[in-house]
Formats: structure tokens, C-alpha cells, sequence
């Protein structure tokens, strides 16, 4: 994993290895629309909290991580958000709206793989001792 540049924060998510595909039909109703757009914007800033969405997971996940400029964070915070994906805002979706952040597209699909989620643990417990 690259170091991290001052200025940034890291945010991590999971998400599966492999994917389906989607038929056209599917992917071009309104309420598939909204979940695509959606798909892969969803990040947390630690790296424990990924085992709650691990929890529900079938099939290998990948650990992702992208760098967000720091002075730009609080803006992507869903708590903060005002982005809206179909006819919900985006805050109605979240599990933890103030530990939870919604990337734009550009930036989310900047997201690289991680090192294995128990090597990011150990990682982050040693930066705090």
C-alpha cells in the first residue's frame, strides 16, 4: 500500500471480488439506476469498522482504499450530505451516517486494493501506541 501524502485521508471499503453481471433491462429501471450510481461511493475512515459490512458478505471481498484531501472530507461525510440517489437522500441509506462517507464517482474510482484487513488493523494499533 502507498504511503499516505500529507494533506490526505485515507478511507477504506469493501466490496466483492467478483461481480455479476446486470442485464440491460435491469440496469435501465429507475430503482437500479439509483443503486448503480451508488455502488462503490460508500467508505469508512477506520478500517475496524469494515467488519460490520464483512458480516453480510458471500464470497471473497476485497479491501479498498482511496486518498481524499483532508480539507475536503467533512464535505463527503454522509451526515453532511445533501446528495440525494433517486428519491432518498443519501443519509437514509447509511448505517452510520457520521462515520460513513459518499465519494463522488471521480474520486471513488480512484480506489486502489488494500493490504489484508488484519495487516490494516495491526497498522492502525501501532500508530496509536
Amino acid at each position: 500500500m502507498t504511503d499516505l501524502a500529507a494533506g490526505f485521508t485515507r478511507l477504506y471499503r469493501v466490496e466483492p471480488a467478483f461481480r455479476a453481471s446486470i442485464s440491460d433491462w435491469r440496469s435501465e429501471h429507475p430503482l437500479m439506476a439509483g443503486i448503480l450510481e451508488a455502488q462503490g461511493r460508500w467508505f469508512v475512515s477506520d478500517p475496524t469498522l469494515l467488519d460490520w459490512y464483512l458480516e453480510d458478505s458471500i464470497g471473497r471481498m476485497n479491501t479498498m482504499f482511496v486518498d481524499v484531501p483532508t480539507a475536503d472530507l467533512e464535505s463527503y461525510r454522509v451526515s453532511n450530505s445533501t446528495e440525494r440517489i433517486g428519491p432518498r437522500s443519501v443519509r437514509s441509506y447509511s448505517k452510520d451516517p457520521d462515520n460513513e462517507f459518499f465519494l463522488p464517482r471521480e474520486l471513488s474510482d480512484k480506489r486502489q486494493e488494500a493490504a489484508e484487513l488484519e495487516t490494516l488493523r495491526s497498522n492502525d494499533q501501532e500508530r496509536e501506541r
